[in-house]
């Protein structure tokens, strides 16, 4: 989990390429190679970095979709091909270079080295502690007295102890960093039949407050879910 958080920090931070690009095609490889918590992150990210999801919603449709530049379709089959088949054909390879520089091939090309490895340690993110699943709105918080749990929010702390046990009574689920099966969080959650995943890493910085998510703490899978 941590190597996919950095990953996405160095794609922030470390590329030449335009930031929604990157952001898309993270995206789509995450989908190809079936990584739902990767997919998350990455729109997690986006939403923060860009302020909207719009194409990221939509890449499995750049063929046909005429929202997509000739350039980001050269990049999405380039990826999708070398995911898919491990190798790229000339005629792709050809595309992608009739659109990029030299510079931004490689970094194209790292970007999805680096995508796919991450992505296949990555599929099964998140432990599952109390099952059940639910929507609702991420509140952050850091110490309990923080600000208002409202009924409903979903609670998302880096651990928690017995002084935060009067905020499950409003929470609608619970998202956690740190812990496991017996920590405080796990055993209230299950107690107030909470659905909650923990060991997501970064977990109180991914999602702004309000951000609409499901929580699924049957398969430990937390998804951002479109307004």
């Amino acid at each position: 989990m941590s190597v996919s958080y950095e990953v996405s920090k160095m794609m922030e931070n470390g590329f030449s390429l335009d930031k929604e690009l990157q952001f898309l095609l993270h995206v789509y490889i995450s989908q190809v190679n079936q990584c739902n918590f990767c997919i998350d992150i990455g729109k997690a990210v986006a939403m923060k970095e860009c302020g909207s999801l719009d194409k990221i919603e939509k890449p499995a449709w750049y063929q046909s979709d005429p929202s997509f530049t000739p350039a980001e379709r050269a990049a999405l089959a380039y990826v999708e091909e070398v995911a898919r088949t491990k190798t790229a054909s000339d005629a792709t390879f050809a595309e992608l270079r009739r659109h990029f520089s030299e510079d931004k091939v490689v970094e194209i090309t790292l970007l999805n080295a680096m995508e796919n490895f991450y992505n296949l340690i990555n599929r099964s993110l998140g432990t599952p502690i109390s099952a059940g699943t639910v929507r609702g709105r991420v509140k952050v918080m850091h110490s309990p007295d923080e600000k208002p749990l409202l009924k409903g929010e979903i609670l998302v702390a880096r651990a928690t102890d017995p002084g935060w046990t009067p905020l499950f009574v409003n929470a609608g689920g619970v998202i956690l960093e740190t812990g496991g099966l017996l920590q405080h969080g796990a055993l209230v959650a299950r107690e107030y039949g909470l659905p909650c995943v923990a060991g997501i890493v970064n977990a109180t910085e991914l999602w702004p407050d309000g951000t609409l998510v499901e929580v699924n703490g049957s398969a430990g899978i937390v998804r951002l879910v479109a307004d």
